[in-house]
Parts: structure tokens; C-alpha cells; sequence
């Protein structure tokens, strides 16, 4: 998983890739994946993260954050990504690598 850069007041989707053992993890067997930025922000799929598929990155979840979310985060606050998967069996599975968010300043303090 790549580390991201965010600033205060951003909109935007986090594109995050899931594999298992070096293979994208097959959207059939999962049931829910959870991902967490920091202890506050959760999303869900597929309630609130889409996913697009193309040939050069292969499977992506778009993970949404609001300006009124990330304008709340202090300015300098470092931040990790957790996800874990429950699959169809009933097995969850949690990432071992937990990326970085690092959160950049916005001068305004305005959402637009």
C-alpha cells in the first residue's frame, strides 16, 4: 500500500489496493471491508467505497474523505490507514502494512 499526502479542507478519494499474496483479493468472496483513517475516520465497503478496475493497476477502492473531515485533522498529524476484509466464510483479515497519511495545512481554516 502507497503512503498519501493530504492537506486541511481536501475532497478527495484515497485510491487504496488490496492483494493477497501479491493478487488482487476477489470482490466475490468478501462481505464488508473496513477501512479506518486514524481511530475516527471509518468507511465501509461497499456502503461508502467504490472500486475501479483497469488493466494497468487492477483492482482499487476509492476511499472517500469530506473537506468538513480532513479540516478537522490538525495540520502536521500523521495518520495510518487500517483495513481489514471479512470474507463470505466469515474470516477477517486485518493489513499487516498500515500506510502513512500525512496531513498539510490549510491556510483559509475555510470549507468552500
Amino acid at each position: 500500500m502507497q503512503n498519501y499526502d493530504l492537506k486541511q479542507g481536501d475532497a478527495y478519494e484515497l485510491p487504496v489496493k488490496i492483494t493477497q499474496d501479491g493478487v488482487d483479493i476477489d470482490l466475490e468472496e468478501v462481505e464488508r471491508i473496513e477501512f479506518m483513517i486514524g481511530r475516527h475516520l471509518r468507511r465501509l465497503y461497499p456502503d461508502d467505497v467504490t472500486t475501479d478496475e483497469t488493466e494497468e493497476e487492477g483492482l482499487v477502492f476509492n476511499v472517500p474523505v469530506e473537506q468538513t473531515e480532513t479540516m478537522e485533522i490538525r495540520s502536521g498529524q500523521i495518520l495510518r490507514l487500517d483495513v481489514r476484509v471479512k470474507f463470505n466464510s466469515g474470516m477477517v483479515l486485518g493489513a499487516t502494512e498500515k500506510p502513512v497519511i500525512s496531513i498539510g495545512e490549510s491556510y483559509s481554516g475555510e470549507v468552500l
